[in-house]
């Protein structure tokens, strides 16, 4: 049995190997980036959603359930939304480019981490607590979803 590989998310070790990389890949990408659909419809395809949405439409959906859940400002979902937009189509230029999967992995991991700095600066303290109660919430729905499609 080949030994699994964390790239810091601690998602990766969670997943089984018959489990296609892209496809892990593409749902990291679903947890980083606060996709809508892993949180509003965890039981569909996820990715296929995901592949069949526009940058623009992941960012403002992204933006509508995170200015619910975290209580936003006007002023603070306007950033937001400039901000997942740069991410999303970070995200999508890979896509696009048909980049090698570990690649895709390593840039979702680094892409996450750069934007989740930006959004903790926009936050205040309560909705930064919230904030990370909901990302706890979507890596388990994420780890759900991975082992759903292993079964």
């Amino acid at each position: 049995m080949r030994p699994r590989t964390n790239h810091g998310c601690g998602l990766v070790s969670a997943m089984n190997p018959a489990l296609s990389l892209r496809n892990s890949c593409l749902l990291i990408c679903c947890l980083c980036l606060f996709s809508i659909w892993a949180w509003a419809q965890p039981s569909g395809d996820i990715i296929q959603q995901i592949e069949n949405s526009t940058p623009l439409e992941r960012a403002l959906a992204q933006a509508e359930v995170l200015t619910d859940v975290l209580g936003l400002s006007p002023e603070q979902t306007e950033k937001l939304i400039k901000i997942n937009l740069k991410y999303s189509n970070r995200v999508q230029r890979l896509i696009e480019k048909g980049v090698e999967d570990t690649v895709m992995l390593i840039s979702a991991q680094e892409f996450a981490q750069e934007k989740d700095e930006e959004i903790k600066n926009l936050l205040t303290k309560e909705q930064l607590r919230r904030y990370e109660r909901h990302k706890a919430k979507l890596r388990k729905i994420v780890r759900d979803v991975i082992q759903e499609r292993n079964r």
